[in-house]
Protein backbone atom coordinates (compact mmCIF):
# COMPACT_ATOMS: atom_id res chain seq x y z
CA UNK A 1 0.00 0.00 0.00
CA UNK A 2 0.97 3.36 -1.16
CA UNK A 3 0.01 6.84 -0.67
CA UNK A 4 -0.62 6.51 3.09
CA UNK A 5 -1.19 8.45 6.32
CA UNK A 6 -1.45 7.89 9.73
CA UNK A 7 -2.25 9.02 13.00
CA UNK A 8 -0.89 7.59 16.45
CA UNK A 9 -3.45 8.99 19.07
CA UNK A 10 -3.33 8.35 22.97
CA UNK A 11 -6.02 8.47 25.37
CA UNK A 12 -5.10 9.83 29.17
CA UNK A 13 -3.98 7.30 31.65
CA UNK A 14 -3.35 7.61 35.53
CA UNK A 15 -0.06 8.43 36.62
CA UNK A 16 2.35 5.43 36.81
CA UNK A 17 0.20 3.25 34.21
CA UNK A 18 0.78 2.58 30.76
CA UNK A 19 -1.20 4.60 28.15
CA UNK A 20 -3.69 2.49 26.13
CA UNK A 21 -3.44 4.05 22.30
CA UNK A 22 -4.37 3.24 18.82
CA UNK A 23 -2.64 3.90 14.90
CA UNK A 24 -5.18 4.87 12.23
CA UNK A 25 -3.92 4.43 8.52
CA UNK A 26 -5.11 5.67 5.98
CA UNK A 27 -4.71 4.70 1.98
CA UNK A 28 -5.90 5.75 -1.17
CA UNK A 29 -3.73 3.12 -3.53
CA UNK A 30 -7.12 1.40 -3.83
CA UNK A 31 -7.88 -0.23 -7.80
CA UNK A 32 -11.05 2.20 -7.52
CA UNK A 33 -9.16 5.33 -5.76
CA UNK A 34 -11.54 4.41 -2.94
CA UNK A 35 -9.96 5.29 0.31
CA UNK A 36 -9.76 2.75 2.63
CA UNK A 37 -8.43 2.87 6.49
CA UNK A 38 -7.67 0.03 9.40
CA UNK A 39 -7.01 0.82 13.30
CA UNK A 40 -4.58 -1.00 15.36
CA UNK A 41 -5.47 -1.21 18.95
CA UNK A 42 -2.91 -1.34 21.80
CA UNK A 43 -5.12 -2.89 24.54
CA UNK A 44 -6.30 -5.57 21.87
CA UNK A 45 -2.97 -5.85 19.79
CA UNK A 46 -5.40 -6.69 16.71
CA UNK A 47 -5.38 -4.36 13.35
CA UNK A 48 -9.58 -4.14 12.11
CA UNK A 49 -10.86 -5.25 9.03
CA UNK A 50 -10.19 -2.34 6.36
CA UNK A 51 -12.47 0.35 5.88
CA UNK A 52 -13.60 1.91 2.83
CA UNK A 53 -15.09 5.06 2.18
CA UNK A 54 -16.86 6.12 -1.50
CA UNK A 55 -15.39 9.13 -2.56
CA UNK A 56 -17.14 11.54 -5.48
CA UNK A 57 -13.38 12.08 -7.17
CA UNK A 58 -10.09 10.99 -6.40
CA UNK A 59 -8.65 11.37 -3.47
CA UNK A 60 -4.96 12.42 -2.97
CA UNK A 61 -2.56 12.65 0.47
CA UNK A 62 -1.48 16.44 0.96
CA UNK A 63 1.10 15.03 2.86
CA UNK A 64 -0.12 17.68 6.22
CA UNK A 65 -0.51 15.93 9.37
CA UNK A 66 -4.62 14.88 10.83
CA UNK A 67 -6.54 16.89 12.59
CA UNK A 68 -7.61 15.20 16.01
CA UNK A 69 -11.57 16.75 16.96
CA UNK A 70 -13.66 15.08 19.46
CA UNK A 71 -13.76 11.63 18.24
CA UNK A 72 -12.79 12.34 15.06
CA UNK A 73 -9.45 12.41 12.96
CA UNK A 74 -9.69 14.83 9.61
CA UNK A 75 -7.46 14.25 6.62
CA UNK A 76 -6.90 16.71 3.76
CA UNK A 77 -6.93 16.56 0.36
CA UNK A 78 -5.37 18.25 -2.35
CA UNK A 79 -8.84 17.80 -4.22
CA UNK A 80 -12.30 19.35 -2.78
CA UNK A 81 -12.34 16.41 -0.50
CA UNK A 82 -10.98 15.72 3.14
CA UNK A 83 -11.81 12.87 4.99
CA UNK A 84 -13.45 11.63 8.73
CA UNK A 85 -12.48 8.66 10.28
CA UNK A 86 -15.18 8.47 13.42
CA UNK A 87 -13.43 6.48 16.13
CA UNK A 88 -16.07 5.11 18.20
CA UNK A 89 -18.30 4.06 15.19
CA UNK A 90 -15.38 3.08 13.05
CA UNK A 91 -16.84 5.03 9.80
CA UNK A 92 -15.07 6.75 6.83
CA UNK A 93 -16.19 9.14 5.48
CA UNK A 94 -15.28 11.42 2.63
CA UNK A 95 -16.41 14.92 2.95
CA UNK A 96 -16.60 17.75 0.35
CA UNK A 97 -14.81 20.99 2.06
CA UNK A 98 -16.16 24.60 1.72
CA UNK A 99 -16.45 26.14 -1.83
CA UNK A 100 -12.89 27.92 -2.04
CA UNK A 101 -11.95 29.21 -5.40
CA UNK A 102 -9.13 31.76 -4.31
CA UNK A 103 -6.41 28.93 -5.54
CA UNK A 104 -5.03 29.23 -2.26
CA UNK A 105 -2.07 26.63 -2.05
CA UNK A 106 -3.23 23.19 0.19
CA UNK A 107 -0.52 23.67 2.04
CA UNK A 108 -2.22 26.87 3.58
CA UNK A 109 -5.09 25.03 4.47
CA UNK A 110 -6.05 23.80 7.83
CA UNK A 111 -8.58 21.46 9.61
CA UNK A 112 -8.63 23.32 13.33
CA UNK A 113 -10.58 23.29 15.93
CA UNK A 114 -13.26 25.66 16.92
CA UNK A 115 -13.66 27.27 20.67
CA UNK A 116 -17.13 24.74 20.54
CA UNK A 117 -15.72 21.92 19.39
CA UNK A 118 -16.61 22.22 15.87
CA UNK A 119 -14.62 21.74 12.84
CA UNK A 120 -13.35 24.46 10.84
CA UNK A 121 -11.75 24.82 7.56
CA UNK A 122 -8.88 27.12 7.46
CA UNK A 123 -7.33 29.12 5.02
CA UNK A 124 -4.17 31.27 5.26
CA UNK A 125 -3.72 33.97 2.19
CA UNK A 126 -1.42 36.47 3.68
CA UNK A 127 -2.52 38.66 5.71
CA UNK A 128 -6.03 36.90 5.64
CA UNK A 129 -7.03 34.11 7.91
CA UNK A 130 -10.65 32.68 6.64
CA UNK A 131 -11.78 30.10 9.42
CA UNK A 132 -15.12 28.51 7.64
CA UNK A 133 -16.94 26.60 10.79
CA UNK A 134 -18.84 23.60 9.87
CA UNK A 135 -20.85 21.06 11.27
CA UNK A 136 -20.75 17.55 9.55
CA UNK A 137 -23.70 15.12 10.54
CA UNK A 138 -23.19 11.39 10.71
CA UNK A 139 -23.52 10.53 6.98
CA UNK A 140 -20.77 12.69 6.28
CA UNK A 141 -22.56 15.62 5.01
CA UNK A 142 -21.14 19.10 6.09
CA UNK A 143 -22.86 22.65 6.61
CA UNK A 144 -20.49 25.22 6.03
CA UNK A 145 -21.16 28.79 7.17
CA UNK A 146 -19.84 32.01 5.77
CA UNK A 147 -15.92 32.43 6.97
CA UNK A 148 -14.94 34.52 9.50
CA UNK A 149 -12.04 36.59 7.92
CA UNK A 150 -9.60 37.70 10.34
CA UNK A 151 -6.71 40.40 9.27
CA UNK A 152 -2.88 38.93 10.55
CA UNK A 153 -1.66 42.13 11.28
CA UNK A 154 -3.86 42.20 14.37
CA UNK A 155 -1.54 39.94 15.99
CA UNK A 156 1.05 41.19 18.49
CA UNK A 157 4.60 41.09 16.64
CA UNK A 158 3.42 40.12 13.34
CA UNK A 159 4.68 42.82 10.48
CA UNK A 160 3.01 45.75 9.32
CA UNK A 161 4.44 46.12 6.26
CA UNK A 162 3.37 43.07 3.62
CA UNK A 163 4.65 44.67 0.41
CA UNK A 164 6.29 41.61 -1.48
CA UNK A 165 5.67 39.17 1.92
CA UNK A 166 4.84 35.57 1.32
CA UNK A 167 2.96 33.65 4.13
CA UNK A 168 3.12 29.88 4.59
CA UNK A 169 0.72 27.78 6.94
CA UNK A 170 3.26 25.77 8.21
CA UNK A 171 1.22 23.68 10.74
CA UNK A 172 -1.18 23.27 13.65
CA UNK A 173 -1.42 22.02 17.36
CA UNK A 174 -4.70 21.26 18.37
CA UNK A 175 -3.70 20.59 22.15
CA UNK A 176 -2.63 24.21 22.13
CA UNK A 177 -5.01 25.13 19.12
CA UNK A 178 -1.82 27.18 18.07
CA UNK A 179 -1.16 27.65 14.56
CA UNK A 180 2.43 28.05 12.95
CA UNK A 181 2.99 30.89 10.30
CA UNK A 182 6.19 31.79 8.16
CA UNK A 183 6.06 35.47 7.73
CA UNK A 184 9.64 36.45 5.68
CA UNK A 185 11.68 36.03 7.59
CA UNK A 186 10.50 34.77 10.88
CA UNK A 187 8.07 31.75 12.12
CA UNK A 188 5.68 32.81 14.54
CA UNK A 189 3.09 30.88 16.65
CA UNK A 190 -0.40 32.18 16.70
CA UNK A 191 -2.72 31.95 19.33
CA UNK A 192 -6.36 32.57 17.57
CA UNK A 193 -7.96 32.42 20.79
CA UNK A 194 -5.77 35.05 22.48
CA UNK A 195 -5.15 37.18 19.48
CA UNK A 196 -1.56 37.42 19.98
CA UNK A 197 1.61 35.60 18.42
CA UNK A 198 5.18 35.29 19.79
CA UNK A 199 8.11 34.88 17.09
CA UNK A 200 9.89 31.59 17.34
CA UNK A 201 12.87 32.07 15.46
CA UNK A 202 13.95 33.29 11.80
CA UNK A 203 15.04 31.22 9.29
CA UNK A 204 15.41 30.85 5.26
CA UNK A 205 14.03 27.48 4.70
CA UNK A 206 10.26 26.97 4.91
CA UNK A 207 9.34 23.51 6.30
CA UNK A 208 6.37 22.08 7.68
CA UNK A 209 5.82 21.86 11.54
CA UNK A 210 4.92 18.53 13.11
CA UNK A 211 3.53 18.77 16.54
CA UNK A 212 3.63 15.80 18.35
CA UNK A 213 3.72 14.41 22.44
CA UNK A 214 5.83 11.58 23.12
CA UNK A 215 4.78 8.57 25.13
CA UNK A 216 6.44 4.89 25.74
CA UNK A 217 4.47 1.22 26.48
CA UNK A 218 6.29 -0.41 29.58
CA UNK A 219 8.83 -3.27 29.35
CA UNK A 220 6.87 -6.62 30.35
CA UNK A 221 8.72 -9.64 32.14
CA UNK A 222 7.31 -13.10 31.64
CA UNK A 223 5.78 -13.16 34.49
CA UNK A 224 4.06 -10.67 33.94
CA UNK A 225 5.26 -7.48 35.81
CA UNK A 226 5.69 -3.80 33.92
CA UNK A 227 8.67 -1.80 34.39
CA UNK A 228 8.47 1.32 33.32
CA UNK A 229 11.25 2.95 31.31
CA UNK A 230 12.04 6.28 31.93
CA UNK A 231 14.72 8.75 30.19
CA UNK A 232 17.61 9.16 31.82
Amino acid sequence: MDNLGGAVLCAAGDHGHPNPFKVVLVSTATSDDQPLACVYSSETRIWSNPMSAEAPGQFSDTGVPPTLIGSAVYWLSVSDLMLKFDLDKHILAAISVPPVTDGTYYRNRRIIQAEDGTIVYAILSYPSFQMWQGNVNGHGVATWLLPKTIDMHTFLGLPSQISEVLGWLLGYDEDTDEIFVYVRPNVYGVQLKLMQSRKLHETSCVNPYYPFKSFYTPEIHEGGEADMLHDP
